[in-house]
């Protein structure tokens, strides 16, 4: 897929940037063999970044909170939760989609 063609998609309101080129590329994946091998990289992708997530809150709800943390440390965290939130929505939507696809 071209960069041009990623220009010239007209972007979902009220979506990350993230979405949208998995929704555009989700569109151009030319075989359903290669729409399954996104879809299984997808799922692997958002189960690492839910089993993170999830350890992430284990280790912070049981820590004996003889760390304090510091505003950067605190920022990276915040950061980090948010971008896997997104990445977890767009992974869903690039799954979602190869299965639409595959239904055609």
């Amino acid at each position: 897929m071209s960069v041009e063609k990623v220009n010239k998609c007209a972007p979902q309101t009220g979506c990350s940037t993230v979405w949208n080129v998995l929704h555009l590329a989700a569109e151009n994946i030319p075989t359903e063999r290669e729409r399954d091998n996104v879809r299984c990289d997808a799922e692997a992708h958002r189960d690492a970044l839910l089993s993170g997530l999830e350890t992430l809150g284990v280790l912070l709800s049981e820590s004996n909170h003889g760390h304090q943390f510091n505003d950067y440390e605190m920022m990276s965290i915040g950061d980090f939760i948010k971008s896997s939130a997104a990445l977890i929505n767009g992974m869903n939507t690039l799954i979602t989609g190869c299965d639409e696809m595959k239904k055609r």
